[in-house]
């Protein structure tokens, strides 16, 4: 009697389940039909997870992030605002970081997670540490204070480069 309530539900599940396809293996006319139908969920299930999982890895890896800054003693009048849509990179950076010579962001950030493991292992001793302040330690600012001056204006753009940014003020249009 259990394998038969097992096969109720498992039927029951079939028929009212909104997911795509699994009503068809209920309602499917042949044992063929049925076993093209649970073909078809189970491999649309398993292109779902490996399509997630690459989307995540491509998301984790992906070094460049908008940083919102708001920087208190430059402000001009109201409405005034700063636009600068721009790899705070230069080109010539990514050669730098695979040669070794700067030290990249995500080698920054792997220092830093390793710091902050070592820190939580020793955790007892360390309870009034400011763990609020982390999340600003992932910041552009931040890798380029960890920079020795050098590094920082090789892997930076010219100034020249710096027109692109755009600048709106109340007096201009």
């Amino acid at each position: 009697m259990k394998g038969s309530k097992k096969k109720d539900f498992l039927w029951l599940f079939f028929e009212v389940s909104s997911l795509r396809g699994v009503q068809r293996i209920r309602n499917a006319n042949s044992r063929f039909q049925r076993s093209i139908w649970i073909m078809f969920v189970v491999l649309m299930t398993c292109l779902l997870i490996i399509i997630t999982i690459i989307l995540v890895n491509s998301y984790l890896r992906y070094d460049t992030a908008w940083h919102d800054k708001k920087d208190e003693e430059n402000s001009g009048p109201f409405p005034a605002a700063t636009i600068c849509a721009q790899n705070p990179f230069a080109l010539k950076a990514a050669d730098l970081w695979n040669n070794g010579t700067v030290l990249s962001p995500l080698g920054l950030r792997h220092r830093r997670n390793k710091f902050f493991l070592d820190l939580w292992n020793n955790f007892s001793s360390n309870l009034s540490k400011p763990w609020n302040q982390v999340p600003l330690l992932d910041s552009t600012n931040f890798y380029f204070a960890n920079l020795n001056l050098s590094e920082a204006t090789s892997i930076g753009h010219q100034q020249d480069i710096l027109v692109a940014c755009i600048l709106v003020n109340q007096d201009d249009s």
